[in-house]
């Protein structure tokens, strides 16, 4: 390959890199944008949102966190996840309405 058309495949693929990143960071806002306050979630409610486990999740304000039911290990289990005020660096919860109780309840507690 010729310099000059490795030069022109570089810069294609610079330009690609470049509107993936807008294009992740205009998602990073929105979903920052939809999502309800911490300050405004209420003790055992559920919440419709965005996480890598559910789209439900039930928030437990005493524990801090929401309960979501996870397929991730297998099985069904129930895992807690963290609000975005709480959390910068791995998955989160992000909720963007209260909901009302869904099929399958959330418990506010992890079994034992």
């Amino acid at each position: 390959m010729d310099d000059a058309k490795r030069r022109t495949l570089e810069l294609e693929l610079k330009k690609m890199r470049a509107r993936r990143e807008e294009e992740e960071q205009a998602r990073v806002q929105e979903l920052t944008e939809r999502c309800l306050p911490k300050k405004t979630l209420q003790h055992g409610a559920y919440y419709r949102g965005r996480c890598r486990a559910n789209d439900i999740a039930r928030w437990n304000a005493e524990k801090d966190c929401f309960f979501v039911w996870s397929h991730s290990c297998g099985a069904w289990c129930l895992e807690t996840i963290r609000h975005p005020d709480d959390e910068k660096r791995y998955d989160v919860f992000t909720p963007f309405e209260e909901i009302a109780v869904p099929e399958k309840e959330i418990p506010l507690t992890l079994p034992t």
